[in-house]
């Protein structure tokens, strides 16, 4: 049986904190699924997540029938320039929420 494979993006959609730590809810944004069975991967979650923390909930008419956790490493590391243009996006963000805010 052929397993379809499906990269998936997720926020943070609710997070507490505790004297001795959180807990972070994400929010996973399902493409449109291929029928039949297929393998989700939810990318850029914290490596310091305890994957015995993982937990999954999903509505409608497909079922959940198993959760792994893997540590992937990146191929290779960012570039400079790939580094500093994240770092305007990220300023450029902050700066619209900021005055958003205002």
């Amino acid at each position: 049986m052929d397993v379809s494979q499906v990269a998936c993006t997720s926020r943070i959609g609710r997070v507490v904190v505790y004297a001795r730590g959180a807990t972070v809810e994400r929010r996973v944004e399902l493409p449109e699924l291929p029928a039949g069975p297929c393998e989700l991967t939810i990318a850029e979650l914290t490596p310091q997540a305890d994957p015995a923390s993982f937990r999954v909930e999903l509505a409608g008419q497909r079922a959940v029938v198993g959760l792994q956790s893997r540590l992937i490493a990146p191929s290779a590391p960012p570039s400079p320039a790939d580094l500093a243009a994240r770092r305007r996006e990220l300023t450029l963000a902050l700066h619209r929420s900021r005055t958003e805010l205002s």
